[in-house]
């Protein structure tokens, strides 16, 4: 098992850097046994309290193809894994969640879970509808008014064509873009609100990187986090329809879904574009 930070939809492409000790171990062994899948679940850890937040539906990886970067990487990295993601299961119980907590001396966790799994039996062969082009149509168009992450043209005939998991992926890609692109905005904003509070108290930056080094602390983490390997840390409250979207096994439950998430953020940026055009 590779607990994954991100939610991974079947039919896409993964590849994942093997750094990690229980990585290179998990690898190693599936290059010893000859098998080639692994269940990749969307995971938190939490530090503060040493938790764990795993969702129970994993996408099923088929390794496609595995790169020994040691001696490109000087041994940072031990493989470089390429994946094609070949359907879900449903995780009936942890073998050995205590996994989860082995480490050694650098804090790096030494072991992989291992997992009873049971596949589902689904191909996501459930089309699009007109409804959700509509929605993803007028979306587009609004967005394009407040220069927002957009999806662009968008054709029914091809949405009506795609299954339920390329919908889902494609909708996610977006989704992801747009919360980064209002992070990014709002701490923008943010500073330079601080800016000009600066400016009025009489305080004057040779530079950029004078005013970088005065920031509060709060927003200075922001910034960084913003910029970080990882991009912006997004609510979990943001990926729980996409969860229950990926462990929903009826066709037309994920399409109703669908329209109903695209239904709900093409109001929301309705009325974002509003504000702004009021305001400005």
């Amino acid at each position: 098992m590779f607990p994954a930070p991100a939610i991974l939809w079947p039919g896409n492409t993964v590849e994942f850097c093997v750094v990690e000790p229980a990585h290179r171990r998990l690898y190693q062994d599936l290059l010893a046994s000859g098998a080639r899948q692994i269940v990749a679940p969307f995971a938190r850890m939490f530090l503060a309290d040493g938790s764990c937040l795993m969702h129970d539906t994993a996408p099923v990886l088929h390794l496609t193809e595995l790169k020994d970067m040691t001696e490109r990487t000087n041994g940072a990295m031990k493989y470089l894994a390429r994946h094609t993601v070949v359907g879900r299961a449903s995780i009936k119980r942890l073998l050995n969640p205590s996994a989860l907590f082995e480490t050694d001396a650098t804090q790096q966790r030494v072991n992989y879970l291992r997992a009873e799994t049971e596949v589902l039996q689904d191909t996501g062969r459930g089309w699009g509808s007109l409804e959700l082009a509509e929605y993803w149509g007028d979306l587009a168009s609004v967005a394009q008014r407040i220069d927002e992450p957009r999806m662009g043209h968008v054709c029914a005939k091809e949405v009506s064509a795609a299954s339920n998991w390329q919908l889902s992926a494609l909708w996610y890609k977006l989704q992801v873009a747009v919360r980064a692109h209002r992070s990014e905005a709002q701490v923008a904003d943010a500073v330079n609100s601080w800016i000009q509070k600066e400016q009025e108290q009489g305080q004057i930056h040779k530079d950029a990187g004078d005013a970088l080094d005065t920031l509060p602390q709060p927003l200075l983490k922001q910034i960084k986090r913003l910029k970080g390997p990882l991009g912006p840390q997004l609510d979990l409250r943001f990926y729980e329809p996409f969860l229950t979207l990926l462990g929903t096994n009826d066709a037309r439950s994920r399409q109703q879904l669908l329209e109903s998430m695209a239904l709900d953020e093409l109001k929301l940026t309705r009325t974002r574009a509003s504000l702004k055009e009021m305001f400005n």
